[in-house]
């Protein structure tokens, strides 16, 4: 039986497309075949072609990819669950479209493509002039598709998502168009010996360390042979998700919907960066160390890492937080030359997966970066909880002890909740979602009033009317000055505005009172 990724939260029709950028990536070196990137953006569903089908979650190249790290499950598995699962989104890509059948001339003529343009994709959504955009970072032995179920829930509710297969070795397989491809680990025999090769493959596949004592997986995670190797990787990782910002300032500069569909109605002061255990490492350093200062070039404006393995950034020593230490203060000297002005992050964990040594790197990171970096965890999960394995084959996932004790459906709808929530308020400024049902609120909020008190405190009282109410709910609070929380801004912003926003029906009376101070 063929699988389906459930269906999208929001209110848009979805397509995807894989683009192949050879041009305008500023970083040859990091991409000498260029960069592949896979696109997720909201459509008008009353445009689509006859032609046009949904897409498959894999193309058929990758099959021996997929298959090789996931032996003994049978091949027959493998296709039917994986490979042939049924994606919402729609392509044009017939070598991934369901029931595949060829590009129409009709097709050809109903999107208007100019002469010699090589596929006839579908247009970006007319709703709206343009669209805050997310960059998507994957996983260790991961591929943007992995994440199909996240990424097509945040191009529903009116982003451009777009996730580049890294060029570090890290993917699974880098499969070019031109008939290049880079395999898993192409990198590796440039800074070890085969003997030493093989003696890691070795201690992983057996899970005995020298002294005879079996190793958890926090000591293969951080095991000191590997560091020199994984943070080259995501130096690469981080100077892909530069080519990306510079690739896209270039279409906002010269627009080629032919060429990448959303070209021409992205919102680029509004660009965020997302990533997966290796991609929260690297969506968290390209926040740090890619220059957000500049007005010349793009920014990032907030970070999502969702379980993030952070021993690549540094060793667990360069992260004391007891005392100095002379590596680390350049670790924080680096930090703080970058992050003049900080954005909101947010750390999103499972509570089964994470050991001490990655949570205090954490703690450090959320102490130096200050008061807009949050931490939360969603209750039994393990770490592929957070990509598609616990959507498309769950029972073969628990009983490998990948997910957690949890149901996977649940969990999988409050990742997406929490994930659409930070980006809301603090990328597109429209306000919360519910946790508890998924719906949604009009609610009339006013900052009546924002007096500082003294020169550390302030009074916030805020007004909230919601639809059907005559009588609006009153908040008081005083505040520090450096706690004013996203949420906070975002209402600012949005004074005397009927912003969608969910408070009430979400939270708890004790919680709003947490939040606004007592109703008066």
């Amino acid at each position: 039986m063929t699988k389906t990724i459930p269906p999208p939260t929001g209110p848009y029709v979805t397509a995807t497309e894989t683009v192949h950028w050879t041009t305008d990536i500023d970083d040859k070196k990091a991409a000498p075949n260029g960069l592949l990137v896979k696109i997720w953006y909201p459509i008008d569903a009353d445009k689509l072609h006859k032609d046009v089908k949904k897409s498959r979650y894999m193309p058929k190249e990758m099959f021996p990819y997929m298959w090789n790290i996931l032996k003994p499950m049978p091949k027959v598995v493998v296709k039917t669950h994986i490979m042939n699962a049924r994606t919402n989104s729609y392509t044009t890509n017939k070598h991934v479209q369901h029931r595949r059948t060829a590009i129409s001339l009709l097709h050809r003529k109903h999107y208007e493509q100019k002469p010699g343009a090589h596929a006839p994709y579908i247009p970006i959504s007319s709703q709206r002039d343009s669209y805050p955009v997310i960059i998507f970072s994957h996983g260790l032995y991961g591929v943007p598709e992995h994440y199909t179920y996240i990424c097509e829930n945040m191009a529903s509710n009116g982003y451009v998502v777009i996730a580049p297969y890294h060029t570090d070795g890290s993917s699974l397989a880098v499969l070019y168009p031109t008939g290049d491809h880079l395999d898993f680990d192409a990198y590796r025999s440039d800074f070890y010996s085969t003997d030493q090769i093989r003696q890691q493959d070795e201690l992983v596949k057996k899970k005995i360390g020298p002294d005879g004592k079996r190793l958890s997986f926090s000591d293969l995670a951080e095991h000191e042979d590997s560091y020199t190797y994984r943070n080259h990787q995501l130096k690469i990782r981080v100077r892909n998700i530069k080519s990306v910002l510079c690739k896209l300032q270039f279409l906002e500069l010269e627009p080629k919907p032919s060429e990448f569909p959303p070209s021409g109605h992205m919102n680029l002061d509004k660009i965020g960066i997302m990533g997966h255990s290796f991609g929260g490492a690297t969506a968290i350093s390209s926040m740090l160390f890619l220059d957000q200062t500049r007005t010349d070039v793009l920014t990032l404006k907030c970070c999502c890492a969702l379980d993030s393995y952070l021993f690549p950034m540094a060793p667990v020593e360069e992260f004391d937080l007891n005392g100095y230490n002379e590596k680390f203060e350049k670790f924080r000297t680096r930090i703080q030359r970058f992050r003049k002005h900080p954005s909101p992050m947010l750390f999103l964990n499972s509570d089964e997966w994470q050991w001490e040594k990655n949570i205090n790197r954490m703690k450090y990171l959320s102490d130096l970066c200050g008061e807009k970096v949050n931490d939360e965890e969603i209750k039994g999960t393990k770490h592929h909880n957070f990509d598609d394995a616990s959507i498309l084959f769950p029972h073969i996932s628990r009983l490998g002890k990948q997910i957690g004790s949890s149901d996977p459906e649940i969990a999988g709808r409050e990742l997406i909740t929490k994930v659409e929530n930070f980006f809301s308020v603090n990328l597109a400024k429209q306000g919360y979602r519910s946790l508890r049902d998924g719906t949604l609120t009009t609610v009339t909020q006013t900052i009546t009033t924002i007096a500082p008190l003294d020169s550390s405190t302030t009074l916030i009282r805020t007004e909230m009317l919601e639809d059907g109410d005559t009588t609006p709910k009153r908040f008081e609070q005083v505040v520090p000055n450096a706690s004013f929380v996203p949420f906070i801004s975002a209402v600012s912003e949005s004074a005397n505005q009927s912003i969608l926003c969910d408070m009430p029906p979400t939270f708890s009376d004790a919680e709003m009172r947490e939040m606004f101070g007592p109703q008066v």
